[in-house]
């Protein structure tokens, strides 16, 4: 058996991916967790969301057992069945408006206790909220003598999330950054492997890359959209500082070491030569000046909601604002509130203006099945238009009677309320048809 937790964020072309190793392997059973009202794939497709359409078997956990108080349980339904507005009312003053919400979100850290600040974690809807508070927290400990000895400034590279298609258009580049090419090089545009800095960024769709004393005029519109192999990768460069006694986060794998994407580590020992970390594994590795790990890690005070999806902390401080139309959705919300089993405060710019730019952005995506006119999820509620049948789709059948275990398709739709954790009820249908997905009973919206 294999199990996959967090399952929203797999996207189409990953999911058949773990589908054909199933099946060459002979696995018997995969289960599918995850709760698709949160964060969804970067890439194209909503899988998660569409097996469940199709009528796989489900065992669906519908009891929350993450937030313990009724408060956050109920801000926790709410937030999941996409009610974001009543969510924030009910907070009330733990809703708190500021106009400087990363630098009050990093003060009102600081002010807690060393107890308090192990049980209580920040989380930023964007990057740049993430990199102020980081700043504002390191300068605080340092001040306070918590961070100690000389700091190390290292160069380290950002990984901006952008899927193949959009790194195929000039203009989702930006002067500073760099590109990144894997080992095979990327043949389809005629770049070798290696590190790119982008120079220029013309009105004709090319791009100047510059490599060393290598100047080069790429054409992002030759690039494949079915290539995978180049590894091809855009960062932005900033520069970080490294004391004794930092929290860090790795933004890559180096798998031979064991250190992984967003694990976190604490920084024991800094010198001109080297820095040391511990991991949470209680493993100390140390990282000379040119070990590529020294370039990809980040600080970890506060975390990115996306990154988020997944932690459950006793406390925590919640910033989002109503300018970053983008990154500030339901979805995105529902992940923030729902982290927690305690205690939460949201620092914001502007509480009814966020309540409306939450109401007016789901954060949902549409699958290429709906946006054909194929399949609309959305008005699958019984009495609705005649639904197609699975096979019409090229989807699978629900399981069919009699059949074997093995022979049966299984998914396992998890987290009806985040943090769920205990067996809930499972659901079966024999028909043809695709089934309504199982939030509608409950009013809930993809």
């Amino acid at each position: 058996m294999i199990v996959v937790d967090e399952t929203s964020m797999v996207s189409s072309k990953d999911m058949l991916t773990l589908h054909q190793v199933v099946e060459s392997l002979g696995i018997d059973k995969l289960v599918l967790v995850g709760d698709r009202q949160q964060l969804s794939s970067i890439n194209a497709g909503k899988a998660f969301a569409m097996i469940q359409a199709s009528g796989g078997t489900m065992a669906r956990m519908d009891q929350n057992i993450r937030q313990r108080t009724t408060l956050l349980r109920t801000v926790a339904s709410l937030a999941n069945a996409g009610k974001a507005g009543h969510a924030l009312r009910l907070l009330g003053n733990k809703v708190i408006e500021s106009q400087s919400p990363a630098k009050d979100t990093a003060d009102r850290w600081l002010g807690l206790s060393p107890q308090d600040r192990e049980r209580t974690a920040v989380f930023a809807s964007g990057r740049d909220a993430r990199a102020a508070i980081n700043m504002r927290i390191q300068e605080g400990l340092v001040a306070e003598g918590s961070l100690r000895g000389e700091a190390i400034e290292v160069m380290v590279y950002e990984r901006v999330n952008l899927t193949r298609e959009e790194l195929r258009y000039a203009k989702n580049y930006r002067v500073g950054q760099t590109l990144e090419v894997g080992r095979g090089g990327m043949r389809d545009a005629g770049l070798k492997a290696g590190r790119y800095d982008v120079t220029k960024v013309h009105a004709n769709g090319k791009i100047d890359l510059r490599k060393g004393q290598q100047r080069v005029l790429f054409d992002p519109r030759k690039l494949s959209p079915e290539e995978t192999h180049d590894g091809l990768q855009l960062s932005e460069k900033k520069i970080v500082q490294i004391r004794e006694g930092d929290r860090v986060r790795w933004t890559a794998n180096d798998k031979p070491r064991d250190l992984h994407n967003a694990a976190i580590a604490t920084v024991v020992a800094v010198d001109q030569n080297a820095v040391t970390v511990e991991t949470a594994s209680r493993q100390r590795l140390t990282l000379g000046l040119s070990d590529p790990m020294l370039s990809r890690l980040d600080l970890a005070y506060s975390l990115n909601m996306h990154m988020a999806q997944g932690i459950t902390t006793d406390k925590a401080i919640t910033v989002m604002a109503s300018y970053e139309t983008n990154l500030s959705n339901q979805r995105l919300f529902n992940v923030g509130v729902t982290r927690v089993r305690d205690e939460l405060t949201m620092i914001v710019d502007d509480k009814a203006k966020l309540e409306r730019q939450l109401a007016s952005n789901a954060g949902n995506k549409t699958s290429a099945l709906e946006a054909t006119g194929r399949l609309n999820i959305d008005n699958m509620a019984d009495g609705g238009p005649e639904r197609p049948r699975a096979q019409d789709l090229g989807l699978p059948d629900g399981p069919k009677s009699g059949a074997s275990d093995k022979a049966q398709y299984r998914g396992a739709a998890g987290k009806g309320g985040p943090g769920s954790g205990e067996q809930g009820r499972t659901e079966k249908d024999r028909s043809d048809t695709l089934l309504a997905l199982p939030e509608r009973s409950l009013g809930l919206d993809l």
